[in-house]
């Protein structure tokens, strides 16, 4: 039996068999499912990678947010507090004026600017305080106005008095506002005036300085601080005392 002598000694020569040196069979098992097969591109078909329910941006599960972890940087510190205000360029007054949709011999504020149905502040959801006129347009501007904003630059307060016009930023709490830009609706409502509430410390400063115009300020220092602004920009100013003026409110 050459056969038989030929495997015995072929086992002699070959290592002892343990679970180290063996493996199953090809084809004993199936292959690992993939993910592929029923067009999930990978993905399960459970959980939040099939309803899209991913966490917030910044939740890391057990650990913390990288926003917590890191140092904070004081660039964005009152980002959270600043009152949020609509945008109104000079451009876009003087076309209102041009297209007859604003009145410039009728004081202009928070109720005639939502009455041309241009704009909208949104108090509920965005929390607007009012309006904020810009410089855009400032050397086309020639119309004389009294208007009231909530916040202007001393840039946009020369063009407007330089072509003869008054300009006071005043501030309006949350409900005020409210009452302001609709107020039919809230006649309508049979609820009573409310009282306009005094704007928070930080904004004290800004609307009781008179070069700022505030509404707070001293009607004396601000005719002086008229005066002042004209010598700075180089226009004549224009005297307000007299009664016969239109656009003394």
């Amino acid at each position: 039996m050459p056969t038989i002598d030929r495997a015995l000694a072929l086992l002699r020569k070959y290592p002892r068999v343990s679970p180290q040196n063996i493996s199953d069979l090809p084809g004993s098992k199936p292959p690992k499912y993939h993910g592929l097969k029923r067009m999930r591109r990978g993905l399960g078909h459970r959980g939040a990678s099939q309803f899209q329910a991913f966490p917030p941006l910044g939740i890391l599960g057990a650990k913390t947010p990288f926003y917590l972890s890191v140092p904070k940087e004081p660039y964005n510190i009152n980002s959270m507090s600043e009152n949020n205000l609509h945008r109104i360029s000079l451009l876009e007054l003087q076309r209102l004026i041009d297209l007859n949709r604003i009145n410039p011999l009728e004081p202009i504020d928070i109720s005639t600017l939502c009455n041309t149905n241009l704009y909208r502040l949104n108090v509920d959801h965005d929390r607007q305080y009012g309006f904020h006129l810009t410089d855009e347009g400032i050397d086309n501007f020639v119309t004389p106005v009294n208007i009231e904003v909530q916040y202007a630059s001393e840039e946009v307060i020369a063009a407007v008095e330089r072509v003869g016009g008054i300009i006071c930023n005043r501030y309006y709490d949350l409900y005020s506002v409210w009452v302001k830009s609709d107020p039919q609706g809230f006649f309508m409502k049979g609820i009573p005036i409310p009282k306009a509430k005094l704007p928070p410390n930080a904004l004290i400063p800004f609307y009781a300085n008179a070069e700022s115009r505030g509404y707070l300020a001293d009607p004396e220092e601000v005719a002086k601080s008229r005066i002042w602004l004209a010598q700075k920009y180089g226009y004549h100013p224009i005297d307000f005392s007299s009664s016969s003026d239109p656009l003394k409110s």
